[in-house]
């Protein structure tokens, strides 16, 4: 049975830094050599307030969260992230989105 190996990313998340946060993912995706690499819970948004920094909330269909899928296009690798998600109907949703070969998931946590 072949190992499977698992990297977990622990890395700062700037607050509503969503561009900064992307390109940190894709530096660190582009360069494992694990089967599954792990970001913290909000790693794209941060941590962000939603009342404070509602531009930063993402939604699954925004160009950051398709860009997130794409960076693991042509490559044997699982990533998962995670997002502040924009919720229209009220609070924002804490949201897990998982893309393996561009081809992407998503699981809500918390709604």
């Amino acid at each position: 049975m072949p190992l499977l190996k698992i990297a977990l990313v622990q890395q700062n998340c700037p607050k509503g830094a969503v561009a900064a946060n992307l390109a940190a993912t894709a530096d660190y995706v582009r360069d494992s050599t694990a089967d599954i690499i792990c970001f913290p819970e909000m790693s794209l948004t941060g941590y962000l307030q939603p009342e404070e920094q509602p531009e930063a909330m993402l939604t699954l269909e925004s160009p950051e969260v398709r860009d997130f899928c794409l960076q693991t296009a042509h490559r044997p690798i699982t990533a998962v992230a995670g997002l502040v998600e924009r919720n229209p109907a009220g609070r924002p949703y804490i949201t897990p989105r998982s893309s393996r070969a561009a081809e992407s998931s998503s699981a809500p946590i918390a709604r």
